[in-house]
Order: C-alpha cells, then structure tokens, then sequence
C-alpha cells in the first residue's frame, strides 16, 4: 500500500473469518472448499466473520516503517483472534450471532 494512497481512505477494514470446520480434528487452518461448507457436517457450515475499523487518522502513516509495523502488530491481533476461535468456537465480545441461514437458493444467480 502506497504511503501517498492513504490521503483518499477514511478507514480500513480488517476482516477475519473463520471456518467451523477448522475446529474438526486434523483440520486446523484448513478452510472448507465450496462443497465442503454447503453439503458437509453443521460444524462445516459455521461461518464467523470479525470485522474491525480503523479511522484513517488511526493510520500510522507517516513513514514506510510505522506503517510496517502497525500492519505486522495488525496481524498478531489477527492471529490471537483466530487463536481464541479455535479455543473456544467464537471470537471474543461478539455482537451479532446466530444470524439466520440463508439457503442456498437465494444465493445463485437468477437463471
């Protein structure tokens, strides 16, 4: 990411998702191919999703290296994260869970 390109951003989203599939024995960081998540097992077909916003003026942007090391440190949060979901199934202070399933039919493009 261009340091000059963050002047036009009013945020970041950083966006984690989780699989709960990879909770299953011997699947740890595997994520579920298409069939998997749509046909397999209930533990296959959980999806949670951690979205995080950072305003631009959270943005260490005034060097190359403060950048650098604000999107490294970034990551750790990220990879903590998914070190609690596979703990514990969720991330941490969720706000909305068990939304409803959306069938599949509403998913596809119209014919």
């Amino acid at each position: 990411m261009a340091l000059e390109n963050l002047e036009s951003l009013d945020a970041v989203y950083d966006v984690t998702i989780a699989y709960g599939q990879t909770r299953l024995p011997n699947r740890r960081g595997l994520a579920p191919n298409m069939f998997e998540f749509c046909c397999g097992s209930p533990a296959a077909k959980t999806l949670s999703v951690h979205v995080k916003r950072y305003p631009a003026e959270q943005l260490h942007k005034n060097s190359r290296k403060e950048l650098q090391d604000w999107i490294i440190q970034a990551y750790y949060e990220k990879d903590k994260l998914l070190d609690e979901f596979h703990k514990t199934g969720e991330f941490p202070d969720p706000v909305s869970v068990n939304e409803p399933a959306v069938s599949l039919f509403r998913t596809l493009p119209p014919t």
